[in-house]
């Protein structure tokens, strides 16, 4: 019997054909997955890792001027900062973490998936470009006609999934006569605090239900503020209440009063989309119930050229919100912060080194410092980053997203308004 055996078990086996060598390598392949997959977890557990996952927060109203252990007069009577603080907007997504997963990488588009590239192998598809560590987006057998279309997951994508053709023109960029012009002197603007009245007339607050967003003012009628905002009224606009003008939050000592209007239609860029991280092309023009009476604390701002770059210089986001990361106290004045203008590279690069895997689209566009301090933290989502230019201010970005505030290395995510100005423009004629 054991020479029978013996004699079975060593007897010499034709080679297997190339269709079973490749199904016994898929399979050997197969088990090295899941065992990589289940050493990783189980040194993670062991670890005890403290690399947060990052929440996708929205602003809601406020600006951070501080640096992180500035000892503010109010720090006792503020909560310990944190990282994982609640937006009050509580729009699509909020909460949400971005785990190390296919949601928390880069879309794919064109019909791939951000899949582990040794799934993608082993089921047969076709791996793309790297949408993150140890991922690729993965293209199904049959799922694209040619390999150039894998080559476009770096382009926009509609919320159909379809690639959006960012060349298209909505005509030249118009501005109102009357825009950019602030009543306080470009020289008193000396760093972050509390602004001046009138410094910013352009400023607007976006009352949707219970929760509170930014704007700019950018003609009589018309308020550009994030889309994520006001998608969700888009059919029901007179839930909205916009007030311009304000300076003091819920006080009348302002020499000349705010004015408060109702919006009969919201008009959302047309590439905008919800995503896990940064919305797409977010931005939106609301339309007001009348025309806005200009005057000292109520002026449009003017929007740049299309494709304007504003790399490396210095820009303003105002707002009313927290002093201090977390903080649920909100200051009266309208506060503002000066931040540089970063490269979206850059910013890619810094979010990484905080275990945040984030990509910045060419619509969308960063400004903070490295080492943080200060921010536009907590504050009005759809509020202005501003930036003067010969006496003349422009609107150049838009609150759009951030992980924490005022951190090393998470400088604010805004929608860059020169890659969709002609939009604005057409929204408003």
């Amino acid at each position: 019997m054991e020479n029978i055996f013996t004699s079975a078990l060593f007897q010499p086996h034709p080679p297997p054909c190339p269709a079973h060598r490749i199904a016994m390598m898929r399979v050997g392949m197969t088990v090295l997955f899941f065992l990589f997959m289940h050493t990783t977890t189980a040194a993670a557990s062991a670890r005890n890792v403290t690399k947060r996952s990052p929440e996708r927060r929205y602003y809601d109203g406020a600006i951070y001027i501080h640096p992180p252990h500035h000892n503010h007069p109010h720090r006792d009577a503020l909560p310990p900062p944190s990282y994982r603080s609640r937006p009050r907007f509580h729009g699509h997504n909020e909460g949400r973490s971005v785990s190390a997963s296919r949601q928390g990488f880069s879309q794919c588009s064109g019909g791939g998936k951000c899949q582990f590239f040794l799934y993608c192998w082993l089921s047969g598809g076709t791996l793309g470009p790297s949408c993150g560590p140890l991922f690729s987006c993965c293209v199904p057998s049959g799922g694209l006609t040619s390999s150039m279309e894998v080559k476009k997951e770096r382009g926009a994508t509609s919320g159909g999934g379809g690639v959006v053709t960012q060349g298209r023109s909505f005509g030249p960029v118009k501005n109102d006569p009357y825009c950019g012009k602030s009543a306080v002197r470009t020289s008193r603007i000396v760093g972050g605090n509390d602004a001046y009245f009138g410094q910013f007339p352009w400023q607007a607050v976006i009352q949707v239900g219970g929760s509170r967003c930014g704007g700019a003012l950018v003609g009589r009628r018309f308020v550009v503020t994030a889309g994520h905002c006001v998608a969700r009224s888009q059919h029901k606009p007179r839930s909205i209440r916009v007030t311009l003008g304000d300076y003091v939050l819920h006080s009348d000592v302002e020499s000349l009063p705010p004015e408060v209007f109702g919006a009969i239609e919201v008009r959302l860029h047309p590439n905008f989309r919800f995503t896990p991280q940064a919305d797409r092309f977010d931005v939106a023009v609301v339309v007001l119930d009348r025309p806005a009476p200009y005057r000292d604390n109520i002026r449009p701002i003017c929007i740049p050229r299309k494709g304007a770059d504003f790399l490396g210089r210095t820009a303003y986001a105002a707002g009313w919100g927290a002093l201090e990361p977390g903080s649920k106290l909100r200051p009266k004045v309208l506060q503002f912060v000066p931040v540089p203008v970063i490269n979206n590279a850059v910013c890619e690069t810094w979010h990484r080194k905080q275990g945040i895997n984030i990509r910045i689209h060419d619509e969308m566009m960063c400004a903070g410092y490295e080492f943080g301090g200060r921010d536009a933290c907590q504050g009005d989502s759809g509020g202005p980053l501003m930036m003067e230019d010969k006496n003349t201010w422009y609107l150049i970005g838009i609150v759009s997203a951030g992980y924490s505030c005022a951190k090393s290395y998470q400088p604010g995510i805004y929608h860059k308004v020169s890659s969709s100005s002609d939009w604005v423009s057409s929204a408003m004629h």
